[in-house]
C-alpha cells in the first residue's frame, strides 16, 4: 500500500488535493458524499488588481480576522493566490473580463477590488474539470455515496478511516498511508444556514477522537444577507458586494437604520453587518417574514448583466425581479472559521493526518474576508495533496471488516431539531454565558444517550453533538468579544472596537488568544 492517500470529502479542496497527490505519483481514493459548499463558490480572492498584491491581501486578511489568524497560514494563502491563474490555465479556464480587463469586485472588508470569477460559477466549473482529468488516471478512485464516520489510529498514527457505504448500508474500514480531512464546515447544524445538507460535524469529531488539536470553534461567520422568504430560497445567500453598487438595507419602517451608526452604512465587514442586523431584528425592525428589506433597485443595469447575473436569475426563477422588488434577508450561519490545527503544509498534530478547507482552523481568525473561502480551497487543497503524497509512508493494508448497519432506537429527528434550537440560542450572532452554558449542558446530557455505533444515524448524531459541544465550550471560554464572537456582556467593548481599531491599520488591544479543545 505504498504512498496511498485517502481523502475524506468530495468538494473542491478534496479534489484539488487529489489532483496534486496523483500528479506526484500517489494512489488516491476519494470518499464522496456530496460536494459540500463548493457548488456555491462563485468567485475568489486574487492579487490581480492594479493596486493589489500579496502583501495587501495578507494585511487585509489578518486585519479582517482581528489578527487572530496564524501569520504563516495567512502568508501561505496570499502567496498561493499568485499560483492560481496558472492552475486555472491547466484546465483551459480564464477569468471573466470586461473588455481586456479582468472583472474584479470588492468584497466587504477589502481595501481594493480583488474578487474574480470563472463564468460566475468558479466552484462547479473547476470541480468538473478536475474530475474529468482524474477520471482517466488509474491512480484515482472515487467512492461515491460513502461517508467517513471515524478515523482509525495505530500507535498514535492515523492509518485509515471507518466508512459508511450508503448503497449497501454497510460500515467498513479502509487503510491508507496518509489521510486528508476535507470534510468541510459545520454550519449546517444551525437552524438557518446557507450550507448544503451533506455538511456536518463529522470532521471535527473524527479529528478530536484521533487526538488532533482543534482551535477557535466558537468562530462562526454569519452571512448577513440570507433569504428568509420565499421558502424555495430560504438560506440562500445574496452577495454583499451589492452594497458597494447601490443596494441598501431598510427596516419595516423604511429606514436605512445602519446610517445611525455612521456614513459607511451597509459597507461593513460581515461580522459587523450581521451584528447590527441582528440587533435591528431583535429591536422589532423585521418585516413580515422575520428579515430586513434589502433594496437592490439602485444597482446599475450593467451589473445585473455581468457581475450579479447568477443572483438575478436565482430570484427571477421564483418570480422576484431584484431590479424592482425588495427581498427579506437575515443573518444565517455561513462559514465555520475554527477547526483542525494545521501547519502551512496542512499537517495536523497527529502523524498521518492532513487537513484542508473549512474543516481547518487558524487561517481566517475571528472573521473571514469575502473571497478567501474559494481561494483557500485551491491553495490549501493543493498543499495538502502535495504534502500527503510526499510524506505518506509504506503501510500494511487494513481488513475491510464490513458490518451491516442497524436501525436507530433513538428519536433522531426530534434530537436533531433540539440540537439546532440549542445552537441558535447558545451560539447565535450574539452570545451570553447563561444561554451558552445551558446549551452546552444539554449537549453533554445528549451525549450520554446509548448510541449504537452500528447505526449510521446514531454515529452521525453523536459526531454533530460532539462538534456542537466543543463550539459552545469554546464560546464560553472566550469571555470577551472578538470578530464574529460577540458576547453580550462585553458588547460595548466590541462595538467600540468596530468603530475605532478597524478604521486604523493597527492591531487590537485585546489579547490574541487561541481557544483550543483538549482531551
Amino acid at each position: 500500500m505504498k504512498r496511498s492517500v485517502l481523502i475524506l470529502g468530495g468538494g473542491l479542496s478534496g479534489f484539488t488535493a487529489a489532483f496534486e497527490a496523483v500528479r506526484r505519483g500517489a494512489a488516491v481514493t476519494l470518499i464522496s458524499d456530496g460536494a459540500g459548499a463548493s457548488p456555491f463558490i462563485h468567485a475568489f480572492s486574487t492579487t490581480l488588481g492594479e493596486d493589489d498584491g500579496t502583501e495587501l491581501l495578507y494585511e487585509d486578511t489578518l486585519r479582517s480576522g482581528c489578527f487572530l489568524g496564524e501569520d504563516d497560514l495567512v502568508k501561505e494563502l496570499a502567496e498561493g493566490a499568485e499560483r492560481i491563474p496558472a492552475f486555472l490555465r491547466e484546465f483551459g479556464l480564464d477569468f471573466d473580463r470586461e473588455g481586456e480587463q479582468i472583472r474584479l469586485i470588492r468584497p466587504l472588508g477589502a481595501t481594493v477590488p480583488r474578487v474574480a470569477s470563472v463564468g460566475g460559477q468558479t466552484g462547479p466549473t473547476l470541480l468538473k474539470k478536475i474530475k474529468e482529468r482524474l477520471a482517466v488516471t488509474p491512480l484515482f478512485t472515487e467512492k461515491k455515496n460513502t461517508r467517513a464516520t471515524d478515523l482509525i489510529c495505530d500507535h498514535n498514527r492515523v492509518i485509515g478511516a471507518r466508512l459508511f457505504d450508503r448503497d449497501n448500508q454497510e460500515f467498513y474500514d479502509q487503510g491508507a498511508s496518509a489521510v486528508i480531512l476535507a470534510t468541510g464546515g459545520y454550519c449546517r447544524l444551525f437552524p438557518q444556514s446557507t450550507t448544503p445538507s451533506d455538511l456536518g460535524g463529522d470532521g471535527i469529531a473524527m479529528a478530536y477522537r484521533a487526538g488532533a488539536k482543534l482551535r477557535d470553534l466558537e468562530m462562526i461567520q454569519f452571512e448577513p444577507c440570507s433569504a428568509v422568504y420565499p421558502d424555495a430560497l430560504r438560506g440562500k445567500s445574496i452577495i454583499t458586494t451589492l452594497f458597494y453598487d447601490g443596494a441598501v438595507l431598510k427596516n419595516n419602517r423604511g429606514e436605512r437604520f445602519l446610517l445611525a451608526y455612521g456614513p459607511e452604512g451597509e459597507c461593513l465587514q460581515k461580522d459587523v453587518l450581521s451584528l447590527r442586523m441582528a440587533r435591528e431584528i431583535n429591536a422589532g425592525g423585521a418585516g413580515e417574514h422575520g428579515g430586513l428589506l434589502m433594496d437592490c433597485t439602485a444597482v446599475p443595469e450593467e451589473k445585473w448583466k455581468g457581475v450579479y447575473e447568477a443572483y438575478y436569475r436565482r430570484y427571477l426563477s421564483v418570480g422576484i425581479d431584484l431590479k424592482t422588488t425588495s427581498i427579506e434577508v437575515a443573518p444565517a450561519a455561513h462559514t465555520s472559521l475554527g477547526g483542525v490545527v494545521i501547519d502551512k503544509a496542512c499537517r495536523a498534530s497527529v502523524p498521518g493526518l492532513f487537513a484542508c478547507g473549512e474543516v481547518t482552523g487558524g487561517l481566517h481568525g475571528a472573521n473571514r474576508l469575502g473571497g478567501n473561502a474559494g481561494l483557500e480551497t485551491m491553495v490549501f487543497g493543493a498543499l495538502a495533496g502535495q504534502s500527503a503524497a510526499r510524506e505518506a509512508i509504506e503501510a500494511d493494508p487494513l481488513p475491510e471488516n464490513r458490518v451491516s448497519a442497524r436501525q436507530s432506537g433513538l428519536s433522531i429527528l426530534a434530537l436533531r431539531e433540539e440540537l439546532k434550537e440549542k445552537l441558535a440560542l447558545g451560539l447565535g450572532v450574539e452570545r451570553k454565558e447563561e444561554t451558552t452554558r445551558s446549551a452546552e449542558e444539554w449537549m453533554e446530557r445528549a451525549l450520554l444517550l446509548p448510541f449504537d455505533h452500528a447505526c449510521f444515524e446514531d454515529v452521525r448524531l453523536e459526531n454533530d453533538l460532539l462538534c456542537s459541544l466543543f463550539s459552545l465550550r469554546a464560546a464560553e471560554l472566550r469571555k470577551t468579544s472578538c470578530g464574529c464572537h460577540v458576547r453580550l456582556d462585553s458588547a460595548d467593548e466590541h462595538e467600540n472596537y468596530f468603530l475605532t481599531v478597524r478604521k486604523q491599520n493597527e492591531k487590537p488591544l485585546f489579547e490574541k488568544k487561541m481557544i483550543e479543545v483538549k482531551k
